[in-house]
């Protein structure tokens, strides 16, 4: 991400945090907040090192991607590597798996820096608009960091009546508090809204390679949409699609276009390559494979085959296969095998999807959501399949975007375990073989180091769900 240069030794010692809610643990040597934090441009330092987290390989760099698919119905286990890429695969994480550490610790890191700055915030003298700006990033960023934290470590919204089922730690300041519980999933989720919400009415609608109003709309649309609440996911997603800053990208090089160096017309919100910060998104490029898939991941041959029906499909080119040994071909995902690339973290296509499910699940507004999945379906097949008629039915819609959803979004921010948590807590069938929805399985398991710290700290529960 690219930012202003950070020269802040002392600060790093007091942002230290080595697992989710160990960062409430006062480390030896810590340096008090009130030395560390002197000036308007400390704030805007620990804020901007905010975004060089997101890009770490243990989250957004690549582990919150795998780790998500590895506990869907498209991964072919017979070429995975590790004992902890068994255990998520498996739905049998324990506290001690090692490689879903950072997906807990690096959003808490994320969280307790964007306190600091906001602990702090009056030390920004320059400007209204500037401070405004600084508190709808940091408000943007602690919102993201939840949600990507309550969607891998509880169950999801609506897996009880009232969302009463424990979430995650719930932490607004940079003071030191001990024995901190979970909260549950319904306050976990009232506290993004509200983070979102707030950015939403702080940020610019421009802002550089920084969070801006419109990444804080769709990340909104995003989280309603995950709660079924499709009234508002229609709503935001209506608001930034409508809006100017953004192109939907109809061109056939598409597929090339969205993890590239160029200008990404359909990019809302993107984690920016920094050559000076080091080699990123190693974990999605994974060079050292030698079938050159990303993430060291590969693709079911019956996921593939259904989805890949049509031959026309240029997303083909994101997921195929290599001939490793005479007679037997595997297949895997190619999204990410640019040198360099930005990462896009929410696009239009995604708000698109959104939109067009919203407004069949409501059944209102059919010819909008006709319309977005056409303009999907005619990038994506180039005309080789007939536009979805005006007559279309909400059923028929909700159907076809749900298949088009999975082959856009797959390898990406995890959407498609969210995808199937969501549809059955929905109250529709949704498994993963004979693995249901709901199954603990299916939730990872904090870091065993929180429970031991913090006898207040509930684990999730333990057993494997079978595949």
């Amino acid at each position: 991400m690219k930012m202003h240069k950070i020269s802040i030794i002392p600060i790093l010692a007091l942002l230290f945090a080595t697992s989710c809610n160990k960062l409430e643990l006062k480390p030896p040597g810590l340096v008090p907040a009130e030395l560390a934090i002197k000036n308007e441009k400390d704030v805007a330092d620990v804020l901007f090192s905010s975004y060089t987290v997101l890009r770490d390989g243990g989250y957004w760099g690549g582990g919150l991607q795998r780790n998500s698919e590895l506990m869907t119905e498209l991964i072919d286990p017979e070429n995975l590597v590790g004992q902890s890429s068994f255990s998520v695969y498996n739905f049998a994480t324990t506290g001690n798996t090692g490689d879903i550490a950072g997906l807990c610790e690096k959003p808490y890191v994320i969280i307790q820096r964007c306190n600091v700055a906001l602990d702090n915030i009056n030390l920004v003298t320059s400007s209204t608009a500037q401070k405004n700006n600084y508190l709808g990033q940091a408000y943007f960023l602690r919102g993201l960091a939840y949600f990507d934290l309550v969607k891998m470590f509880a169950q999801p919204f609506g897996f009880t009546t009232n969302n009463t089922h424990p979430g995650v730690v719930i932490k607004n300041t940079s003071l030191f508090e001990a024995g901190l519980s979970r909260s549950s999933v319904n306050d976990v989720y009232n506290t993004i809204i509200s983070e979102l919400k707030k950015a939403d009415s702080l940020l610019p609608t421009s802002n550089g390679v920084y969070a801006n109003r419109w990444a804080a709309k769709a990340m909104l649309a995003r989280v309603y949409f995950q709660m079924n609440d499709f009234t508002n996911a229609y709503n935001y997603a209506n608001d930034v699609i409508s809006a100017t800053a953004f192109t939907f990208n109809t061109n056939a090089n598409f597929v090339t276009n969205r993890f590239s160096t160029a200008t990404n017309t359909e990019a809302i919100f993107s984690i920016i390559n920094e050559p000076t910060l080091g080699a990123a998104f190693g974990g999605l490029r994974n060079d050292a494979n030698n079938i050159n898939f990303s993430m060291n991941l590969n693709i079911l041959k019956t996921a593939y085959d259904a989805g890949f029906v049509n031959t026309n499909d240029r997303r083909r080119a994101w997921y195929k296969d290599s001939v490793l040994n005479p007679g037997k071909s595997i297949y895997g995902v190619r999204k990410y095998n640019s040198p360099i690339f930005n990462l896009p973290v929410i696009h239009l296509t995604e708000l698109k999807l959104i939109r067009a499910e919203s407004a069949a699940e409501r059944n209102t507004n059919l010819t909008v959501a006709i319309g977005d999945i056409n303009d999907i379906t005619n990038r994506a097949y180039a005309g080789a399949v007939a536009p979805l008629p005006g007559t279309a039915t909400a059923a028929v819609i909700r159907t076809l975007v749900r298949a088009e959803r999975i082959k856009e979004m797959m390898f990406e921010s995890g959407d498609r375990l969210q995808q199937i948590k969501r549809i059955g807590a929905k109250g529709e069938t949704s498994i993963i073989g004979n693995v249901n929805w709901n199954c603990a399985g299916m939730v990872l398991q904090f870091p065993a180091v929180e429970a031991i710290s913090n006898s207040n700290f509930v684990q999730n529960p333990t057993g494997s769900c079978g595949r």
